[in-house]
């Protein structure tokens, strides 16, 4: 079962405290202001993780239309095996996602 952080508001507070889970989901993204602060998560550093899932709200009034860069400063660890991504409207997914 996954461990669902949806309350981003605290510039990702719960995920620096509590995660040691396997499976993560990230939801409300589009609350998050920048890259900067999606970085602040330091999913890179979070081994655990084997499966993850972003979601961004499908009916979103976009406070901050940067899905792009949200979803690049995510960036997780590399011992994550599969992930979802869900309502990202952004242009383009980040170069971290197209390396093997």
């Amino acid at each position: 079962m996954a461990h669902m952080i949806q309350d981003i508001s605290n510039k990702f507070d719960k995920i620096k405290k509590e995660m040691e889970e396997d499976d993560l989901e990230i939801v409300n993204l589009e609350n998050v202001e920048n890259k900067e602060d999606a970085e602040s998560a330091n999913l890179i550093e979070k081994q655990k993780i084997r499966e993850l899932a972003f979601t961004w709200s499908f009916d979103k009034h976009c406070p901050y239309p940067n899905d792009d860069e949200v979803l690049e400063g995510l960036r997780p660890h590399n011992s994550v095996q599969s992930s979802t991504i869900s309502n990202f409207l952004g242009s383009m997914f980040p170069p971290y996602m197209a390396q093997e």
